[in-house]
């Protein structure tokens, strides 16, 4: 197969490109549902520029609950210890707190359940998750025809894996 490669990076896109990577997103969804972590997640530590806030990315391999080996997807979530509410379409604070903040609240009461104490510090809790195991649950977003999203999962919780 011939191909021209610089070419093929500079050229535009077609509404067939597009569709495809389209269908890409939407055949590697997960289901919605609860999972289980393998092996070590992933870490990184990191400053939102814009706002100053500090948060952790965590990267984790997953299986099903009946299948605890075999991975069957792999999914990212933030967390922070730092507060930061839901805003609304229109930029009103709901008072409510945002994912990155409900996530870590889950983290600390896990770890607080499991180790049978609070957490030192944050880096104690962001150990916790590259190690232990522990259930996440999975939604699915821009999957209904009006949505205007791009398909894809969502982390919305933590928990023991019972």
């Amino acid at each position: 197969m011939d191909i021209d490669h610089d070419a093929l990076w500079e050229q535009a896109y077609s509404d067939q490109d597009r569709t495809g990577i389209k269908k890409i997103a939407a055949d590697n969804l997960m289901d919605a549902g609860s999972y289980m972590k393998v092996g070590t997640a992933f870490v990184t530590k990191k400053v939102d520029e814009k706002t100053g806030r500090p948060s952790a990315r965590v990267m984790v391999r997953l299986a099903t609950l009946n299948d605890p080996e075999k991975v069957v997807g792999i999914q990212f979530f933030s967390l922070s210890p730092v507060r930061v509410n839901r805003k609304t379409k229109e930029g009103e604070d709901t008072g409510k707190p945002d994912t990155a903040s409900l996530l870590y609240q889950q983290t600390f009461n896990l770890f607080k359940k499991m180790a049978g104490r609070e957490p030192e510090n944050p880096t104690e809790l962001l150990s916790f998750l590259e190690d232990q195991p522990y259930r996440v649950r999975v939604i699915q977003l821009g999957t209904d025809a009006n949505s205007g999203r791009e398909p894809g999962n969502m982390v919305v919780a933590i928990s023991a894996a019972e």
